[in-house]
């Protein structure tokens, strides 16, 4: 927060506001602390874009107070759901980016129309507006190269 608003104060453009969550922590993020961090850094004005999610994987325990067990695959799962969840449904979020290890993408959303902005690693940024139906299959293959 800080260096935003240093920043902000220096008239540096700040576009985005980049969320990463990672491991080693081993920490189930409790719905409210993640919704008050969303509104805390919402408050700086810049739109936030949730990066990178790398939920525990090693089956250690599980620390907090939120929930109890070892993370599994299954606890990976839930965790990644309840994250994605509150960061869909709040205001200031306006992206989430997520793969696989082969590069794949999967997408869950309202039937609707939706611009989806593809930045390769090395290369362009593309725009490619999708329509989400309720009569088709919704299923797009996209090749990114440079």
């Amino acid at each position: 927060m800080a260096l935003v608003r240093e920043l902000q104060a220096r008239g540096t453009p700040v576009s985005g506001l980049g969320i990463q969550a990672h491991e080693p922590r081993e920490e189930w993020y409790p719905p409210k602390a993640v919704w008050e961090t969303l509104e805390t850094l919402a408050a700086t004005g810049p739109p936030l874009h949730a990066t990178e999610l790398h939920p525990q994987s090693s089956d250690k325990p599980i620390t907090g107070d939120w929930r109890n067990g070892t993370w599994t695959e299954d606890a990976q799962a839930d965790f990644t759901e309840q994250l994605v969840r509150l960061l869909f449904g709040h205001p200031a979020v306006v992206s989430i980016n997520q793969t696989d290890a082969s590069g794949a993408v999967s997408f869950r959303g309202y039937f609707g129309e939706y611009d989806l902005l593809i930045t390769p690693a090395e290369g362009r940024a593309r725009k490619i507006p999708v329509s989400v139906r309720s009569d088709e299959e919704n299923r797009w293959t996209f090749t990114v190269g440079k």
